[in-house]
């Protein structure tokens, strides 16, 4: 842990009874705007007479403390930062105070208004000002060497983090027009491919990502061996291209009905998570493609053999891989709905009812089709 981050968790428990929900909200609008907008002056520079600031943070014990560590100043008119900022401090700054404010909080839960791209990554106000900050420096670094395939690779994932429809589609663009170039290296040709599959899978996509990440795939197996060996300048596959060729390929696979083909490439991805990485979404999407494999398998051969085999093996996921993991209670009473047995199917569609209705993975359409479900079985009673 840093000590900027230190310092400032000290800071907050030193006046934790002066310190209220309001002023530690403005505190981080102030920093947050200033993250989404650095080259915006209007950010940096509040009036003292602002009635808001005066109320909510200059009257505040603990609040001008806390900014000055980050980078504020304060004169006779105005609360500033001055042009020069460590934008990674005021990052900080909001981290903190987001961990204060949601103590019982982790940053991979969810905070409801979010969209989430394959990785499972929350598109949430922090994530998107720092992806921004990101941008703009990736940007400074293209305007240095626009034509170093490396840079202009950093630019597009930078770019494509920003997650709306325009900045795919510019990323889209900036890949097919790097792609033309001559003598391009098999990494290179690789991490375009590879992107170029995860901005169509964004984007919905789905034929041409699979095209793209086959593309990716003939150049990623001629690197697979050679994963410890530098080709050129910054041109080293690591283990999270490893990961995200394979996270990616097997989420393209899911949305492509290939569900067995998928946990095989889920299973590589976590063979390949980096250290200290945390495993979890990669498990979830594991679990994803896992519980329709048993499914279909139930569907394709309704014997006691495979309809054992499959309920053992969501039970495993529900109960111990990925705890109530929602496809997997609709999916298994779907089996014992069609084994006739509905008792056991109104018993997991009543625990899946009960899961938090989250807008993202699918859930929230997986809750809502196993509560009509429920709704037709007790009809039918």
């Amino acid at each position: 842990m840093s000590t900027l981050k230190i310092d400032l968790q000290n800071k907050l428990k030193e006046y934790e009874s002066s310190l209220n929900k309001d002023s530690l909200t403005l505190m981080k609008n102030i920093m947050l705007n200033i993250v989404k907008n650095p080259t915006n002056d209007l950010y940096k520079k509040i009036k003292l007479s602002n009635q808001k600031l005066q109320d909510k943070i200059i009257k505040v014990n603990g609040s001008i403390e806390y900014l000055k560590i980050v980078g504020f100043n304060l004169d006779n008119e105005y609360l500033y930062l001055m042009n020069d900022f460590p934008l990674q401090k005021l990052q900080i700054g909001i981290s903190v105070i987001d961990d204060y404010l949601n103590p019982n909080t982790t940053p991979s839960s969810s905070t409801g208004n979010e969209t989430q791209d394959y990785y499972g990554r929350k598109d949430d106000g922090l994530e998107l000002a720092m992806n921004m900050a990101n941008l703009l420096n990736a940007n400074e670094d293209l305007k240095r060497n626009p034509n170093n395939p490396i840079t202009i690779l950093k630019f597009v994932k930078c770019l494509k983090e920003t997650k709306t429809q325009e900045s795919y589609l510019k990323a889209k663009g900036i890949i097919n027009n790097l792609l033309k170039q001559s003598q391009l290296s098999n990494f290179i040709l690789f991490k375009s491919y590879n992107e170029l599959a995860s901005i169509n899978y964004n984007l919905g996509l789905l034929s041409e990502s699979l095209n793209n990440i086959q593309q990716a795939s003939i150049y990623y197996h001629s690197l697979f061996m050679l994963s410890n060996t530098q080709f050129s300048n910054n041109e080293v596959l690591i283990d999270e291209d490893k990961w995200d060729y394979h996270l990616l390929n097997g989420c393209i696979l899911v949305g492509n009905k290939q569900y067995n083909e998928a946990v095989k490439e889920f299973d590589l991805a976590l063979q390949n998570l980096p250290k200290d990485w945390n495993p979890l979404h990669t498990i979830r999407q594991r679990c994803n493609a896992l519980c329709m494999v048993y499914l279909e398998n139930y569907i394709k051969q309704p014997t006691q053999q495979v309809f054992n085999n499959s309920i053992n093996g969501l039970k495993e996921i529900i109960n111990h891989t990925c705890v109530n993991h929602e496809q997997s209670l609709l999916n298994i009473s779907i089996i014992y709905m069609k084994q006739q047995d509905l008792k056991n199917a109104i018993y997991y569609l009543e625990i899946l009812k009960n899961r938090p209705l989250i807008n993202k993975d699918g859930i929230k359409e997986c809750i809502k089709a196993g509560s009509d479900l429920l709704e037709i079985i007790k009809q039918k009673l």
